[in-house]
């Protein structure tokens, strides 16, 4: 069984029979909504909210067909329902790349940390070298404005590639050999281009996607050994001093900041000039993200406790069929706040 399989396979028993199969597909797009932000935190698939391009998303949508066609699984109402397939979650679970899938950093944040370290490299190399001509590897405008003003911080500018040198091969030494070439074969330097993940595949003899998942695994490593030990790192921390390690959308981060000085939400919703269930959303994120954040204004421990045991007795996360054994007055966006606030290994 390939990669892709096995991984479309663990994402379909995440989601216990209880999602179709664009509503996980919207997940692992990224898409901007409360529902696949919420979905992904309930099922404990974080990791893969926003993590394939377009052309592996093409790849994943065909595999579900022929496991489909192969009655792997079957669709009952549009939801995905696995047919007796004897598959332990630890054949994903227990691989390397998935461990270093932390949740703590975005995926989005990651290809903008590679993109600037990338050409930080690219241009430090050629500086280094005395190449003044070349392409940049990265087209980007904002990264190449943000690398552009990286460089005023240095008066040396040749220093820069041995700091680089130097922090790139500490964070990656606690991982194996096999991940450090991949990672390697993809930086450009001068008068060197990065292989493409199919050249490489190729060279590896492994699958596409997987060069992809351990090459997306190895910069959330040094992503989080950068956050968590900063004096180590100076260099590579300057490439994420603007990006967020929290994953709040925006929208959410301005909600989170007028609750911190006391706003309500019907206030928040007539200031915002958004709806009062948008505001909730919003909420419903940021108890994602914050497990410390303070929900005792919205929800009572009585009226939590009901809830977590109407999930357990429904043997559900659907919020209708929690729903169901729930009084009327208690809301969605309570129930919603319950499942937030607990991790998914609670009700699984």
């Amino acid at each position: 069984m390939t990669l892709v399989e096995r991984l479309c396979i663990y994402l379909a028993k995440k989601i216990n029979s209880e999602r179709t199969i664009s509503g996980l597909i919207h997940i692992l797009k990224g898409k901007k909504s409360a529902q696949s932000i919420q979905d992904s935190n309930v099922y404990g698939i974080q990791q893969f909210y926003s993590l394939f391009p377009s052309n592996y998303i093409e790849l994943i949508e065909k595999t579900y067909k022929t496991l489909e066609k192969n009655n792997i699984f079957r669709i009952d109402d549009n939801f995905i329902i696995l047919n007796n397939c004897n598959f332990n979650n630890n054949l994903i679970e227990d691989e390397l790349w998935y461990k270093l899938l932390t949740n703590k950093l975005s995926n989005e944040n990651a290809i903008i940390f590679w993109r600037r370290l990338n050409l930080l490299i690219q241009v430090s190399s050629n500086y280094f070298n005395g190449v003044n001509q070349y392409y940049p590897v990265c087209n980007d405008k904002p990264t190449q404005k943000f690398i552009k003003k990286f460089l005023t911080y240095f008066n040396n500018k040749s220093d820069i590639s041995n700091y680089l040198y130097n922090e790139i091969k500490t964070s990656l030494n606690d991982l194996p050999d096999s991940y450090n070439i991949i990672f390697v074969k993809k930086l450009t330097g001068s008068k060197v281009y990065g292989e493409s993940l199919y050249q490489i595949a190729s060279d590896l003899k492994k699958e596409e996607i997987e060069v992809y998942l351990i090459f997306m695994s190895v910069l959330h490593h040094i992503m989080d050994s950068c956050s968590t030990h900063k004096d180590s790192f100076p260099v590579l921390n300057l490439l994420l001093k603007d990006l967020s390690i929290q994953k709040l959308s925006k929208s959410s981060c301005e909600t989170k900041a007028m609750l911190c000085k006391g706003f309500g939400i019907d206030m928040i919703s007539k200031v915002r000039k958004l709806k009062t269930n948008t505001i909730e959303d919003h909420i419903v994120e940021i108890v994602h993200q914050d497990k410390d954040f303070d929900i005792d204004k919205f929800i009572d421990r009585n009226t939590s406790h009901k809830i977590s045991v109407a999930i357990k007795n429904a043997n559900s996360l659907k919020l209708r069929e929690i729903k169901k054994n729930l009084p009327d007055e208690i809301s969605y966006f309570q129930i919603r706040l319950v499942l937030a606030r607990k991790e998914e290994s609670t009700w699984n």
